[in-house]
């Protein structure tokens, strides 16, 4: 629990306050303005279905591209893209579906995953005429823990 200006706030409830403005993610709700999907490829839970942390500290002078470096480095991921060129079939990571709202909706979700897979990726969907997130990539909920080399985690 944190407190900002003397209102207290769980992590869950600052993410939802100053991340997502409060958005209410109902169906055909459109995000606000500032809401910027590429978050949920930086800020992650400690679950080894998340995308990886970043190995620096988000700074204002760089977070335009350090959250672009974030969902590319996810999306190069097969826990969070996969692609497969014989069968045709493009799987996403879960958060696309949980937080299709966000991107703005089905299309613009698959246009955020074109526009931040890996190059080679992107050109083999586009040759295959691949318009949409076929299924999502189950979410593994195992803690993603690292062993310190003392033992200690």
């Amino acid at each position: 629990m944190i407190e900002i200006e003397d209102l207290p706030y769980s992590l869950d409830a600052f993410e939802r306050r100053f991340l997502f403005e409060e958005f209410d993610r109902r169906p055909g709700a459109k995000p606000p303005a500032l809401l910027d999907p590429r978050i949920h490829f930086a800020i992650v839970c400690g679950a080894r279905g998340c995308p990886p942390l970043a190995t620096t500290p988000y700074r204002g002078g760089s977070l335009d591209r350090d959250l672009a470096a974030a969902a590319r480095r996810a999306l190069a991921s097969p826990g969070h893209l996969r692609w497969n060129e014989a069968t045709r079939t493009l799987e996403a990571s879960a958060i696309f579906e949980w937080y299709e709202a966000d991107f703005g909706g089905p299309e613009r979700a698959f246009a955020f995953l074109m526009r931040y897979a890996p190059a080679a990726t992107r050109a083999s969907i586009e040759k295959a005429g691949v318009k949409a997130i076929w299924r999502t990539i189950p979410w593994d909920w195992a803690l993603n823990h690292v062993e310190h080399p003392t033992g200690a985690r």
